[in-house]
């Protein structure tokens, strides 16, 4: 137990504890919400009498570790959990909240670590985490949110990309994407203190892991967001919905969004509301673009939002801005992520992109199907005299079909891209093969649905491949 603390200035000695009451429900959704200037100002006042304030205040730092990925944000962060540590080990030990706290503190620091890509520091915050969840669940069996750390834990594991996979094994991790899933699944159905979280949590994964957008779409439905106020769940709701293809409620949702000093800094929401616009053909994009630009705090997707400002103009024909921003692309940000590599694979390759196949794209990223169809529907292979144009082509052709269910042309234009694009230096034969399996899948033809989940994994000489080559292991995964 901590030292007693005087509270409200009086000599009235209170003992310090473990409570989660509708003052910390309330407390901790705002946290949520992204109000953290102001949850914080609400500890700070308040003390630690509550031991789960720790919790909250951890949260805290996690997420402006997420929301800044700024190295020095997350050397703070790591310091200051290093003195919550030692205040909670000091806690009531027969609360299910003491181990608890402790394996969630232990799960946002491996969570920091693996997002600021310091992987063996993120792998032994994760066994920790293991280990304490496990022990509480032993302890306290009819505690949920034991459940939901768990079950984040299990996804995360089961899809680790193949080369941190010594990270998991090293550390006798157990993964199990689809149990995982499945538990996060049910939870977010589940009325508990932490069923907000865990929907979030599972759309993400949804989106990021399984590349399962219109499940995350409906997720979203079923949780009733964006909620009030509530600025987390904007950014959840409006990142399903582009992912999803239901553009004009991202659009809707971006831009009412809640703003306001009150709120975090996040300006991945303009980097979202910049890229809806493009979806749309709207050059309106660029002001948002230039927000994100200018406010993001680190080198990812730098060289991504250039390009997309490139884009911008060459849709209007503007080709000397184009190249322009092009430029930027090749001197500005680094390329470890996936949509980065892409940016600086166009810049260096110094191919203006070909119009219609720009805006067909955009208009599909947008769902706008019909109209994507219509600007490239009666051009063949034999418009293009260069092969990756070809097929490029082909490939948009059957994304477009895909999308709008008619799955024999789908098919017929994944199986036409893989043939000639199997051996070219692009994503599209890779992503052919992925999207074959989620036809294969879906129709309950497991050989099939295998068969190409594996070629796309085997398909790695292009700049997507991290992040296409996960999303077939997790189909791998559903098909066990």
């Amino acid at each position: 137990m901590l030292m007693l603390l005087v509270l409200g200035g009086t000599n009235r000695m209170v003992a310090a504890a473990y409570v989660w009451n509708t003052h910390t429900d309330s407390l901790y959704n705002n946290i949520i919400s992204l109000k953290l200037k102001g949850s914080k100002q609400t500890i700070a006042a308040e003390g630690y009498a509550n031991l789960n304030n720790y919790l909250l205040e951890d949260y805290i730092g996690f997420l402006e570790v997420f929301l800044s990925e700024d190295e020095q944000v997350f050397e703070r962060f790591e310091v200051a959990q290093e003195k919550r540590f030692i205040a909670v080990k000091n806690g009531d030990g027969k609360s299910p909240w003491h181990l608890y706290v402790q394996a969630e503190m232990s799960l946002h620091f491996a969570l920091a670590s693996l997002k600021m890509k310091n992987y063996y520091d993120g792998f032994m915050g994760c066994r920790k985490a293991w280990k304490l969840y496990h022990a509480n669940r032993e302890r306290f069996p009819q505690f949920k949110p034991n459940l939901k750390g768990i079950a984040t834990l299990k996804a995360i594991m089961g899809i680790i990309p193949s080369q941190y996979q010594w990270g998991v094994s090293l550390l006798g991790l157990e993964g199990d994407l689809k149990g995982g899933m499945e538990r996060l699944r049910q939870l977010s159905g589940t009325p508990f203190e932490f069923r907000l979280e865990t929907t979030l949590i599972y759309t993400s994964l949804l989106i990021h892991l399984e590349g399962k957008h219109d499940e995350a779409w409906q997720a979203i439905g079923r949780a009733g967001y964006p909620l009030a106020g509530n600025l987390f769940t904007y950014y959840t709701a409006a990142n399903a919905a582009i992912y999803s293809k239901h553009n004009e409620n991202a659009l809707a949702m971006l831009a009412n969004r809640p703003k306001g000093a009150e709120y975090a800094d996040f300006p991945f929401m303009e980097y979202l509301h910049g890229l809806a616009l493009i979806n749309s053909l709207d050059t309106n994009c660029r002001p948002h673009f230039n927000n994100y630009l200018s406010q993001n705090r680190n080198q990812n997707n730098i060289k991504n939002a250039y390009q997309k400002l490139a884009w911008s103009y060459l849709i209007v024909g503007d080709t000397a801005q184009y190249k322009k921003q092009m430029g930027l692309v090749k001197t500005k940000g680094i390329s470890e992520l996936d949509a980065d590599k892409q940016a600086q694979k166009e810049a260096d390759s110094g191919q203006v992109p070909d119009v219609p196949l720009l805006k067909a794209r955009l208009l599909f990223d947008g769902g706008y199907f019909e109209k994507a169809l219509s600007i490239i529907y009666d051009k063949t292979p034999a418009n293009y005299t260069t092969k990756p144009l070809q097929l490029e082509l082909v490939y948009r052709k059957g994304r477009i079909y895909d999308a709008m269910g008619k799955q024999t042309e789908a098919i017929a234009s994944y199986k036409e891209t893989i043939k000639l694009g199997e051996k070219e230096p692009m994503y599209f034969a890779a992503n052919a093969a992925l999207n074959l399996g989620f036809i294969y899948e879906k129709v309950h033809d497991k050989t099939q649905a295998r068969y190409y989940y594996n070629l796309c994994i085997n398909l790695k000489d292009h700049e997507y491949y991290s992040g296409l080559s996960q999303k077939a292991k997790s189909g791998l995964e559903r098909l066990d």
